[in-house]
This record gives C-alpha cells, structure tokens and sequence, in this order.
C-alpha cells in the first residue's frame, strides 16, 4: 500500500480505538468486583488497535516502509471487500442474541470461509461449525462464561 492509505487506515483505526476505548470506560464496575473486572479485555482490545494504528502510521513516513510510491490518491480495489467484512460483523453483532452465538459465529465464519476458500463447501462448512461449537464449549463449560443460546440451547446455556 502506498502511504497514504496506511495513513487514512491508520487515522481510521485511531478514531475507532479511541471510540472503544471512550466506550470501555462507559461499563459500570461494582466496587465488589473481582481484581480483573469486566473492563480489562476490552481495554487490551482498545490499546492493542491504538498501538497498531499508531504504528501504520508512524511507519508511512518512514522511508521505504512501502511497497508503493505515493502516488497521491487512494487505491480504493480493496475497499468492497472491507465494507463487505464490516457489514458482516455488524450483521453478526446484531444477530448475536437473537440466533446465538452457535448460529450466529457458524454463519459469520462459513461466510468468510466461503470468500477466501471458494469451492470447498463440505470443508468451509466442517471448519465453522466445529469452531463454533468447540469455543462455545470452551466458554460455556471450560470458562464459566456463558454466551447467549439463541435457536440451539447446548451446555445449559442460557
């Protein structure tokens, strides 16, 4: 990429850490609350996209950090595939509680695995459903964390 998308995307990734960051701070914590509390994942999730973005950016200005001259436009080839990806996460956000998180992940990553694995349907749909049951599990009975069952109650989810 040429700098000057690594630096949009960088400026891009910025604004969204800094959102989610606001948006961490917003979770209510009980003064009772264990030692990690309910903000600590999404706090490393914020700080992990902060650093990265600052990182592309820092790094378009270094000298031969690109493959690409700047030729002073952006290259947009790329761009549907992103909006498709974030339509879908929205779309899986907005499913999650509604078909479960079973239904819902199976669906979202047999999708993906439909774009970047064409072809390979028994293969792609095995891979999503197996992950999908398999972190279900590893979060329900393993963690203790229960995650919404929607349409497939299994472990006693609730």
């Amino acid at each position: 990429m040429n700098p000057r998308v690594n630096r949009v995307v960088g400026a891009l990734g910025l604004a969204i850490g800094l959102f989610y960051l606001f948006m961490t701070f917003q979770i209510r914590t009980h003064i009772a609350a264990d030692a990690i509390g309910p903000r600590l994942f999404p706090f490393l999730i914020a700080a992990a996209m902060l650093v990265t973005s600052l990182w592309t950016i820092v790094a378009s200005y270094v000298p031969g950090t690109t493959e690409h001259e700047d030729r002073g436009r952006l290259d947009w080839t790329g761009w549907p595939l992103v909006a498709a990806t974030g339509a879908a996460a929205l779309l899986y956000a907005a499913l999650f509680e509604t078909l479960g998180f079973l239904v819902d992940t199976a669906a979202l990553l047999f999708g993906m695995l439909a774009y970047a694995n064409p072809g390979q349907w028994r293969v792609n749909a095995a891979v999503a459903v197996l992950f999908s049951v398999a972190a279900a599990y590893g979060f329900n009975e393993l963690l203790g964390i229960p995650l919404p069952a929607g349409i497939v109650p299994l472990w006693g989810v609730r």
